[in-house]
């Protein structure tokens, strides 16, 4: 497959193509951060130098995500980090070890047209890093009626638009595109 068709990754936004929009969202993540692991805290009574020095004594860092099939550069926190943000609300239905194991499991899809959902919903509650995805058919404009898809989908591989809405909600999964 392509390379274009994958997110990349970067430490420093000139280490990604020129050109396209960039989306800087780490200090809003690094906020919402400081407030999970403070919950005692309300929202919006910290002054920011204080978030920004729990950040940098906690280590949480920042990379940055290229999208190039959205031509879209997105800075968030680093890996762990970001893990621990998209998970927090899952912490009040299942136990830490539990997400974990959830996320270290290894699964496969086989036909993304009614798939397509269960790859959703996987992605959505912080599942599966890895999966395996494969359908080598090509989206129809009659598959629009049972997959996450747009008309401008109509024609490109099942698999990949899959995995590319798959990447804009955790960019840091493993998707192996059958």
């Amino acid at each position: 497959m392509h390379s274009d068709l994958f997110p990349q990754y970067a430490n420093n936004l000139d280490e990604l193509p020129s050109g396209g929009k960039e989306l800087d969202l780490y200090k809003r993540a690094a906020t919402e951060l400081f407030y999970i692991s403070h919950p005692d805290i309300k929202k919006g009574n910290v002054e920011e130098d204080v978030i920004d020095q729990w950040t940098k004594k906690e280590g949480v860092d920042a990379v940055w995500v290229f999208l190039p099939w959205k031509n879209l550069k997105i800075r968030i926190p680093s890996e762990d980090w970001f893990f621990t943000l998209r998970t927090a609300r899952n912490r009040n239905i299942i136990s830490p070890k539990e997400q974990m194991n959830y996320r270290n499991l290894t699964l496969g899809i086989v036909g993304l047209s009614i798939g397509s959902a269960a790859l959703t919903s996987l992605v959505y509650s912080g599942g599966p890093k890895n999966i395996k995805l494969a359908d080598y058919d090509e989206i129809e404009f009659s598959n629009l009626n049972r997959m996450m898809a747009g008309i401008h989908d109509v024609g490109k591989n099942k698999s990949v638009v899959c995995a590319q809405r798959s990447w804009e909600i955790d960019p840091y999964l493993n998707l192996d595109i059958w």
